[in-house]
């Protein structure tokens, strides 16, 4: 059976509002097993990429962590960890690539002595040794001329390659663990079919465990086995992706998928698309109740008062939504197995 590399519980993180804290990232939990992509889906804003951060404990002041544990397989709870452990383990078991590769590397330093600069770091690698290693490495994301590559400046490459060497860093010192952030944002079609081969290569050939961040229901679809969507801070829908696909619980997850072309047929092209009403709230004026409730079709009295717990309604498949009701609460099943699964990670 795989091993869970990363088992995210409770996950809070805060920022000062108008009028106290603000959750961006509010009581988020999920596992992720060596060797699988987990997809993070939601609209912009809904707490992605904050949830990353707050993983990497790189959350910019005045934002703050608020609750919650992060187990990473062979550390235990890093949110306790000193600034020089973290400092190790990012980049080193640990691995992030960020969303704007041409803002996330150094403009005025080759792409090859920030590569080196990590090995030299994590791995104690001397200098010629490190710079083969960088070598090896835009080679195995699809860098063609490597060894002249390797000696350019960032401008002087286009965002794809960019991305590939983002994501040659990140793989440089064989982490347990990459958070890709919206790896193929701003990305034409045909460079995104190409990451996302290469995600799923690195995989096979690394057996990484990867939590891949997007807004992009045909990234997941493609790329992920499991998915948590996210809405307003919080988690509503979480499943195996095949699942999430043949049925959707949650409304918004439904609104998410009915917004997405799945025909070619000429008439399907042209019709409008059906939105989701309204828009995001703000995390400092969420509705009472259900955080969706303002813009749901299935809105009913008590999802304006009483918000909703998430709860397994089927075997691995959990829903946010009254429109579901168990005993609104998560079985002792579903809790024995985090606690089984945290306690595999600290193993």
């Amino acid at each position: 059976m795989p091993s869970p590399v990363l088992v995210v519980d409770q996950l809070r993180t805060e920022f000062p509002g108008p009028t106290g804290p603000v959750s961006a990232v509010d009581g988020v939990s999920f596992s992720v097993d060596r060797g699988r992509i987990l997809g993070l889906v939601g609209e912009s804003g809904c707490g992605k990429s904050m949830t990353a951060l707050s993983i990497m404990r790189l959350v910019p002041p005045p934002g703050r962590a608020a609750g919650g544990s992060v187990h990473v397989e062979g550390h235990g709870d890093i949110m306790g960890l000193s600034r020089s452990r973290m400092r190790a383990l990012r980049g080193g078991d640990v691995s992030m690539i960020f969303q704007d590769p041409m803002s996330s590397l150094n403009p005025v330093m080759r792409v090859g002595e920030q590569m080196v600069e990590g090995l030299r770091y994590h791995r104690g690698l001397g200098r010629r040794e490190a710079f083969e290693r960088a070598v090896e490495m835009l080679h195995l994301v699809g860098i063609q001329n490597p060894q002249r590559r390797v000696l350019e400046y960032p401008h002087q490459m286009s965002g794809g390659m960019c991305q590939r060497v983002m994501i040659g860093m990140a793989l440089c010192c064989e982490p347990k663990l990459i958070l890709a952030d919206e790896p193929t944002t701003a990305l034409d079609v045909t460079i995104q079919a190409q990451i996302l081969r290469l995600i799923h290569e690195v995989r096979e050939r690394t057996g990484t465990a990867i939590v891949l961040i997007t807004h992009d229901l045909g990234v997941i679809a493609e790329t992920a086995e499991d998915v948590c969507v996210m809405y307003a801070g919080v988690i509503v829908e979480r499943s195996s992706v095949r699942r999430l696909f043949a049925q959707p619980l949650h409304p918004y997850t439904s609104g998410l998928l009915r917004s997405v072309v799945a025909s070619h047929d000429d008439a399907a092209i042209k019709s409008p698309l059906p939105a989701i009403r309204g828009s995001v709230p703000s995390l400092s004026e969420l509705p009472g109740g259900c955080r969706f409730s303002d813009r749901c079709d299935h809105v009913m009295e008590r999802c304006r008062v009483e918000a909703p717990v998430l709860t397994e309604v089927e075997p691995g498949h959990e829903v946010r939504c009254w429109l579901y009701p168990a005993d609104q609460q998560p079985s002792p099943e579903v809790n024995g197995a985090r606690e089984t699964r945290r306690a595999d990670v600290e193993a």
